[in-house]
């Protein structure tokens, strides 16, 4: 079983990406804000959950070790499959995912393919493993000053997704200097958004 893959990024889709490793390209499917992060050319590193099935083994690639035992645990309930649960990693984060679980699962509708007896299925069966995930992830990612707090919830108030709005002001605070106000760094954020 394949656990861990890094190697060069030969091709990055839509949903995926075709990473060479040791002379063999793998494609493995991965969640939109893994593959926005990839470039092709460079080296990039995926925690590997390998799917084995009567006609397929299929890989799916994931930036940490949490995201993949998030998606361990959504693909543990009934009725969430693999395809399903890279969609829920690819619309929103594990704190999101986590928090979105605790209302009966109501916000988790606003994800496509995902009916109001899947989502609260989820909130039912792994709720609460969804929150000890959570927690592990906000001990896990370090506090965002409080400019680029302001800049993320400005982007996603302007309807812009939270891995979009994560990546420009990344960016953009790379533009800049480390002293800049919220302001400066939102509307360099939407010129990285608009390039």
């Amino acid at each position: 079983m394949i656990a861990y893959l890094k190697g060069n990024v030969l091709r990055v889709g839509a949903s995926h990406c075709v990473l060479e490793a040791g002379g063999v390209g793998y494609r493995v499917q991965a969640p939109a804000p893994a593959l926005a992060a990839m470039r092709e050319g460079e080296t990039a590193a995926l925690y590997i959950y390998t799917s084995v099935r009567e006609d397929a083994i299929e890989l799916y690639g994931f930036s940490s070790e949490l995201e993949q035992q998030l998606f361990e645990t959504l693909i543990s309930v009934s009725g969430v499959g693999p395809r399903m649960a890279m969609g829920m990693l690819s619309a929103m984060s594990v704190r999101d995912i986590a928090s979105a679980a605790r209302d009966d699962g109501a916000r988790l509708q606003t994800i496509p393919g995902i009916g109001r007896k899947t989502a609260q299925r989820i909130a039912l069966e792994v709720g609460e493993k969804l929150q000890e995930l959570a927690l592990a992830a906000a001990a896990e990612q370090p506090a965002e000053p409080d400019a680029m707090a302001d800049v993320l919830e400005g982007l996603v108030a302007l309807g812009y997704s939270r891995s979009d709005a994560r990546r420009a002001a990344q960016e953009a605070r790379k533009n800049l200097p480390q002293e800049t106000s919220a302001a400066v760094l939102l509307k360099e954020a939407l010129n990285v958004l608009n390039r």
